[in-house]
């Protein structure tokens, strides 16, 4: 009975189905914040806890005891505590700390000449999206003023499928040759021995790659502590291929200039 209890889950009142839901993904948020999809009640499908075979916990919160003292029989137990001793929080090599809205895309000016895109097929057409604003190597103890370059990322929730762009606040990258990425990111790392930022890294790479003595200046400019995540110009990563109805391609690339301009 109580496995059962545990599978079905237990009996709550209905609620508002809302962002905090478990079972929805981002395409999910943003159809309801955009108004596409109406909120609506329904009822709350409980979590199924299981243990690593699948097998529902017959009680998640508490171990088999016997009077009082949990007993070395609870597989559960033991399982719930190796999987806790085993983990690891890592976090990601690149863009680890940023923050992000929920808003919309407006076309305004028409460019299907240039495109056959849905998404800007017409003046005045909206098209909900999330961005990601974020620096690129500092990790979540860092503020989000350290020099640093500012990323960021856009999923647009076309109706043609969801539209990603990548960018940085820099016109132009350190490197242009793929094999150079890793050495770019690991010059801007902190030094394993005391856990500080090492500029030295960051000049021995700008010493071996004149390329990068663009981006280097830039790095080392008011470009590098921007004043806020309003005050960034972005300029696209990567070069598209636009298609108009009449099978004709340009290649553009996306800058999007603050309205408050870049300080």
């Amino acid at each position: 009975m109580a496995i059962q209890g545990a599978v079905q889950g237990e009996g709550r009142a209905p609620r508002m189905s809302h962002m905090a839901s478990a079972n929805e993904g981002a395409a999910d948020i943003i159809a309801m914040v955009s108004g596409a999809v109406q909120r609506g009640k329904r009822e709350d499908d409980g979590a199924n806890l299981t243990n690593n075979e699948g097998i529902p916990f017959p009680d998640p919160a508490h171990s088999k005891t016997v009077g009082g003292i949990p007993v070395a029989s609870d597989v559960f137990l033991f399982q719930k505590q190796q999987h806790f001793n085993r983990s690891k929080q890592l976090e990601r090599m690149v863009r680890p700390c940023g923050s992000g809205a929920f808003g919309y895309f407006e076309c305004t000016k028409d460019v299907t000449s240039l495109t056959k895109a849905n998404f800007l097929s017409s003046v005045g057409e909206k098209t909900p999206m999330f961005i990601r604003f974020s620096t690129v190597t500092p990790g979540r103890e860092f503020p989000d003023e350290a020099r640093n370059p500012r990323g960021f990322a856009i999923k647009l929730y076309t109706t043609e499928g969801n539209y990603d762009i990548v960018g940085l606040n820099f016109p132009i990258f350190f490197c242009r040759d793929p094999i150079q990425g890793p050495d770019v990111i690991r010059s801007q790392y902190r030094n394993p021995k005391n856990f500080l930022f090492d500029y030295d890294g960051v000049f021995d790479l700008l010493a071996c790659t004149p390329e990068d003595n663009h981006a280097g200046l830039m790095f080392f400019s008011d470009h590098g502590t921007p004043k806020g995540w309003r005050f960034n110009h972005g300029y696209g990563c990567h070069t598209f291929k636009w298609v108009n109805a009449e099978g004709r391609f340009v290649y553009i690339k996306y800058h999007f200039i603050a309205k408050h301009d870049q300080k």
